[in-house]
């Protein structure tokens, strides 16, 4: 059997050549501080694991995480001004809704329409943040939250 194990090798060698196979110096310097020191060798390589399972449980946790949801404007334009003496014009809504693209599959949207506003301008006129161009007056408040 070993003959023909050394036949069939030398036959391969002749056909394709020798195969070797050095390793990386940085693969020899692991071996060298394995052989030369142990200790200091094996508590890197478990601190590496325990560093590299930290991150992947990390990970996991973050992926279970609740996504925020998201929000879009969906704008209600105003009627066609009549052509009248001192016309007013209809008002501009802004509707706010949440964004069924952008949430994940599986996360639940609440029932009620989101709340955008800032409590303490539930209701009331919006005196700055604002700006129209081109300027016309008027005035933006909160209907709602």
């Amino acid at each position: 059997m070993t003959n023909f194990v050394r036949i069939v090798g030398r036959f391969l060698r002749n056909l394709f050549g020798s195969l070797f196979w050095a390793p990386p110096p940085w693969a020899e310097a692991l071996g060298r501080l394995r052989r030369e020191y142990p200790g200091r060798f094996w508590t890197w390589l478990i601190l590496l694991l325990v560093l590299l399972f930290g991150a992947l449980v990390g990970y996991r946790i973050y992926q279970q995480l609740p996504k925020p949801l998201s929000l879009t404007a969906e704008i209600e334009a105003p009627g066609v001004t009549p052509n009248i003496d001192n016309p007013q014009p209809d008002a501009l809504r802004i509707n706010f809704v949440y964004d069924r693209e952008q949430t994940a599959l599986q996360q639940e949207l609440p029932n009620e329409p989101p709340s955008v506003a800032r409590l303490d301008l539930v209701n009331q006129k919006v005196v700055q943040g604002i700006r129209l161009d081109p300027q016309m007056s008027g005035s933006w408040s909160w209907e709602g939250d």
